[in-house]
């Protein structure tokens, strides 16, 4: 008898690790095969790229030899030649080369660049340290303005030194002695064309002598500070006011009497020519101001606050003695109208 056909499950086999990645090769071929397809025609575009820039840099050469050809010739040195070489844009330069070749001829010219900005630093400071020895002369030192104050006295200042370097004078000492120094008003030093170290100084001009302690008479400017002392009065150069005294001052001193502060500052008022021609001033118990012109005429204008009040008028009344002759006694300025007091 024929037995009976018994069912068997087929068992699964485990592949091999050979043939597990002989099975990944299979899956991933394509991938492969299309990424180096898709390699070659980056390849063969770039190239195709990279031709056509070569050929059009080559168009344009044939087309600057074929118009140098037709132009006519022109007679350039080798040395103008090698400087329109140079000249040429570095992009054009660079056009044709590789990314690596244009980055090292970049690299180049960052180094040159740099060399050129080091060597120019050197230089600077090379020629700050030439200029500012002790055994070089140079320049020359251009004092204007000064007639109380001496050429000594601004070397000594500016520690000038010998010989004469503008770049070794002590601005900032010399312009702090001017400032600080009682004849002066104002003052600037600086450097002017080509190697002149200019200083500008303008003096305190006297405004007015006025009688202190010891027998002395201060010589006052405009702002009230004493620029000088003297036994006498030596010139004409202000007017001296009698009645008036301020006691113990030495020079620099700034006056703080009131009615002298306010003679000045009428007196600085008046227009030079005008100052010439007052010879004195006098003050009475009152503070009342008199006048005294060229001539004797003696004009009252009362305390300085009036006479601030009546300048025009004062002014008006001196050209009139002036161009008219007037002979008179006095002229009163202290009410509403002058009063002239005829001979």
């Amino acid at each position: 008898m024929n037995k009976p056909k018994v069912f068997r499950p087929r068992l699964h086999t485990r592949k091999s690790g050979q043939e597990e990645a002989r099975e990944k090769q299979r899956e991933q071929a394509p991938v492969q095969e299309e990424r180096a397809f898709q390699r070659q025609l980056r390849e063969a575009r770039e190239a195709r790229e990279a031709r056509e820039r070569w050929q059009e840099v080559e168009q344009r050469e044939r087309e600057k030899k074929a118009e140098e050809a037709n132009a006519p010739r022109s007679r350039t040195t080798y040395h103008e030649r090698r400087r329109n070489k140079r000249s040429t844009p570095p992009e054009e330069n660079l056009e044709h080369l590789t990314t690596r070749q244009r980055i090292r001829k970049r690299r180049r010219l960052n180094k040159v660049k740099l060399f050129l900005m080091l060597g120019s630093i050197l230089l600077l400071v090379a020629s700050y340290v030439l200029l500012h020895q002790p055994w070089l002369a140079f320049g020359r030192l251009d004092v204007q303005g000064n007639s109380r104050v001496t050429r000594e006295e601004i070397n000594q200042w500016g520690n000038v030194p010998t010989p004469l370097n503008i770049f070794n004078v002590d601005k900032k000492s010399l312009a702090k002695a001017l400032q600080n120094d009682y004849r002066v008003e104002s003052s600037s030093v600086s450097y002017g064309w080509p190697n002149v170290l200019r200083v500008v100084i303008k003096e305190r001009q006297p405004a007015l002598y006025v009688a202190c302690e010891g027998g002395e008479y201060a010589k006052l400017d405009r702002t009230g500070h004493v620029i000088d002392l003297q036994p006498g009065i030596p010139d004409d150069s202000a007017p001296y006011v009698s009645g008036c005294y301020v006691g113990q001052v030495q020079k620099g001193d700034v006056i703080k009497n009131q009615d002298v502060l306010g003679l000045l500052d009428f007196l600085s008022k008046l227009k030079p020519d005008l100052k010439k021609r007052i010879t004195e001033i006098a003050m009475d118990d009152q503070k009342s101001i008199k006048i005294f012109l060229e001539g004797g005429v003696p004009i009252i204008i009362g305390t300085y606050q009036n006479g601030e009040e009546k300048m025009d008028t004062f002014i008006a009344i001196c050209q009139e003695l002036e161009s008219k002759k007037i002979k008179a006694k006095y002229i009163d300025l202290t009410y509403d109208k002058p009063y002239v007091k005829l001979q």
